[in-house]
């Protein structure tokens, strides 16, 4: 019989070893497991109980759409609608 905790190493770490959250970033539309006492996150590319795949990431659009605006990110200027879902609904994206 397969041993689920040496196939799924990294699965298993992160469940024995630190605690984990979900959370939503609407600005990128990505869903991901944030690790708590790390300053990282993993991206989720299907619901963890439906199995239905999330929508894409725009975060590399974001940072595209940016740039040709010549801003960079965390600069005052950027426009409110880029710090909310607004920028990728208002696009049809």
């Amino acid at each position: 019989m397969e041993d689920l905790r040496e196939t799924y190493q990294d699965f298993f770490y992160y469940l024995d070893t630190v605690k984990v959250e979900i959370s939503y970033l609407p600005k990128f539309r990505e869903f991901l497991v944030n690790c708590v006492d790390a300053d990282s996150g993993i991206l989720l590319k299907n619901c963890p109980w439906s199995g239905k795949a999330f929508p894409s990431s725009l975060r590399d659009k974001w940072f595209e759409l940016l740039e040709e605006m010549n801003l960079e990110a965390g600069e005052d200027e950027i426009p409110e609608e880029f710090l909310t879902d607004e920028w990728w609904k208002k696009r049809g994206l």
